[in-house]
Formats: structure tokens, sequence, C-alpha cells
């Protein structure tokens, strides 16, 4: 049976894990293809213009939106572009309405360089003498040259609108799409109890999961237990945090955040028996990525915030860690975070209440003096001016929707004046 000093020992065990790792030989988790609808790839941003989309058609009379509609928007709606439902045998028909996502323009460069005293430097053209040049330090300030090297990269010049439709809008051949089988995950009573969705969807490349708390979804393009596990450490550490302050996680991609969820991933795994050998090299080069420190610099303040999210987890409803048992059978008090996990309060605004983001009144739905409207937990109306400054402060809207807002993009800009938009970026 295991000692009250087995937490911290696990803790020891995953520092010498991570720092024996190789960060520069990572191997590649295992991912999910992709199989099924395109949108499972997408940002969240996007995800959620063509998810508004896809529930004003379908409930065109329905004052709000709940949580229950953007899981069912999550698992139904398909949007694609012209080609690719040609792709899959179907036609847009005519006058359809599109829903629009931003895509990267990418264009290709060519960078020319010199290597001089084992350093490299930029080489550029001179029109009027028709020749390239490195600058220096001679007479000239420049030195003409005739071999150089070129490199070829690519790189994005901004975004731009692209239509999508919904399947509603095509017909053609019927839909054959291949679903991913759900993966045998730990602590799921943990997630189900919080009301978390969990989405799969097919890796594209930029990450491996993510977890949204206005949405209370988790998305995983990865069946490797780590990846959920960093998830589903966000999700408790987002809980527990409302618990004791009534507020959660910060928008975006906290160092903090970041390093008490990879860490803490590890922790868990370790202490479920899991082989965490392989995303070894990954997880240290996440840390040390958003720290800038090793790891244990990186989380020596954050050693409570760890352990009270392990301690939840590992000690829910019931499931009494082999740690907790050996502190009940010396008498000692249950801490904070094993009183909270023992007899867990319901998420709060859930069931009964529904969340702000999720309960959205759209314009085009019912007009209430000219405003585009959303009600809080507490049942207020707020104007559309609130409705853009708390999208923003969440995050819910990406930096390149920002962009295309500023602008004055319409097709990004929706039902509410770009006015407003700016106004609420300059109170942000």
């Amino acid at each position: 049976m295991a000692t009250p000093e087995d937490i911290k020992k696990n803790i020891s065990k995953v520092i010498t894990l991570l720092n024996s790792a190789d960060a520069a030989n990572i191997i590649k988790l295992a991912v999910f293809p992709n199989v099924g609808k395109p949108l499972s790839g997408w940002s969240f941003s996007n995800k959620l213009m063509v998810w508004i989309d896809y529930l004003e058609h379908k409930y065109p009379k329905k004052e709000k939106f709940v949580l229950a509609d953007y899981v069912e928007a999550s698992e139904k709606a398909d949007y694609r572009g012209f080609r690719q439902w040609k792709e899959k045998g179907r036609s847009v028909q005519r006058g359809a309405k599109a829903a629009y996502i931003l895509a990267p323009s990418i264009k290709n460069f060519e960078k020319k360089t010199i290597t001089r005293d084992g350093t490299k430097h930029n080489v550029y053209y001179d029109k009027d003498k028709k020749k390239h040049y490195s600058p220096s330090s001679g007479a000239e300030g420049r030195e003409y040259v005739d071999d150089y090297d070129t490199e070829k990269g690519k790189y994005t010049s901004g975004f731009r609108g692209v239509p999508v439709f919904s399947v509603i809008y095509t017909k053609g051949k019927p839909l054959k799409n291949k679903e991913i089988k759900m993966p045998n995950l730990p602590y799921i009573e943990v997630a189900k109890f919080l009301k978390i969705k969990i989405t799969l969807s097919g890796y594209t490349g930029s990450s491996y999961g993510s977890f949204s708390p206005n949405m209370k979804i988790i998305n995983l393009a990865s069946p490797d237990e780590s990846v959920f596990l960093h998830e589903l450490s966000h999700a408790v550490d987002d809980y527990i945090m409302k618990q004791k302050t009534g507020k959660g996680l910060k928008g975006g991609q906290q160092i903090d955040q970041e390093v008490v969820a990879e860490f803490t991933a590890f922790v868990l795994g370790s202490m479920a028996g899991l082989d965490m050998k392989h995303s070894a090299g990954f997880g240290k080069k996440y840390i040390e990525g958003y720290s800038g420190k090793s790891t244990e610099e990186a989380i020596v303040k954050l050693i409570s915030r760890i352990e009270k999210i392990v301690d939840f987890i590992t000690n829910f409803k019931g499931n009494t860690s082999a740690v907790r048992k050996v502190e009940i059978a010396n008498g000692e008090p249950a801490g904070e975070a094993e009183k909270l996990a023992d007899k867990p309060p319901a998420p709060k605004g859930l069931p009964s209440k529904p969340m702000a983001t999720d309960d959205i009144r759209r314009a085009s739905i019912k007009p209430i003096g000219g405003k585009t409207l959303f009600v809080d937990d507490d049942g207020k109306d707020h104007t559309e001016l609130d409705y853009c400054k708390y999208f923003l402060k969440n995050n819910t809207i990406s930096e390149d929707h920002i962009k295309q807002i500023k602008k004055g993009n319409k097709k990004v800009l929706g039902a509410i004046p770009h006015k407003i938009w700016l106004q609420a970026l300059k109170e942000k």
C-alpha cells in the first residue's frame, strides 16, 4: 500500500522522466485520420460560425440557444466548399446561402543567403547594377556576389473569407462519413460529471487536442491518453477555480495553465499505471517551450495547484486513492480538493441555468429594441456591445477574426454593426 508521500514521489518520478527525455528527438503521438467532416479540423472560431448558422436555420423561431443546441451542432453540422461537395458526388443547389470561414492566404518566397565566417547573411538584388549583394563592413557597405544559396518556403500573407455550404443545400450521392472510434479514456467519469462533451476529429497538424470552458467541449485529434489527461486537467483546474473564486481559466493559452495541465497529465498517467515514456520528449518540450524554464523551475510555484487537481481526479466520488487510504488509516483529515471530490457541487450554471456563451439571442431570430441580446446566468439581458465584449474577453473569437472585424468584413461581422465591434475592441 502506498504511503502519504507517494503523490510527491510520483511528482519526482515525472520530473526525472521529463528531465531525461530528449526534446530534440520527439516521438510523434498517434493521431486520428481525416476521414470525417472537414470542419472537425477547423479552428474553434470557424466552427462556432457554422454552428450558429446551423442552429439559426434549423430553429428559426427559437429565442435562445443553450448548451445542448451547440452539442447537437457539433455532432450534426456538415459544411464544405463547392469542390469538397463535388468530390463527394454532391452539388450545391442554386440560391444556397453560404456561411463564411477564414482561411489563410499562403504565398511562396525565396530567401537568398551566403555563409561568411560561419554565419548566414541575407543576399539582396541591386536593380541599378543588376547584381546580387550582401551587406558588409567594406567601403561600399556591401559585397557583390555571384554564388549564393536559395531557400524556398511559404508564409501567410493574410486571411480571406471562404464560402462553405451546409449539407441541407446540397443534393447527390448519400454521404458515408467514417466514424472515429472513441478510445478507452482514463478518469472518464470526471468528464461526465463536469458535463463535458468529448468530440473526435482528424489531425490537421496544428494541435492534438483542445478544451473550451465556454462550450464545455474537449476535442481530441489523438487517441493518446496523455492528450485527454492534459485537457481533463484543464477542465478540473477550471472547475476548482470556479468553486473557490467564481472565476475559471483565463482565455487563450496562458503559461501557468498550460504548464499545470501538461505536468498534471503526466502525474495522472503515472498514477494510473500508464506508460508515459513515449510522450516524455513532447511533454518536456511543451513545458519548457511555454515557460522558458526547466521543468523543476516551471512547476515550483504551481505544485499546490497540481496536487489539488490530482487529488480531485483520483479521489472523485468515493474513488479513494491509495494515498488517501493511508491518510484515513492514520486519522489524517481530508484536504480541500479531496473534500470537493467526495461531494462535488454541480458545475456552476449547469444544468438548470445556461451559460452566457450558450444563451445567445441572434438579431435574425428575435430583435429586441434593435439589439442582439444574450441572457446571463442571472437572467439579465445584455446589449449587443456586451455580447461583443464577452466573446472578446473569453478569446472565443480568434485574432484572425478580430483583424477582419477591424477591416469591416461584413462576412465576419454577422448581425452586429461594425461600430459596435470597434467600440467593444476599444473597451476590451
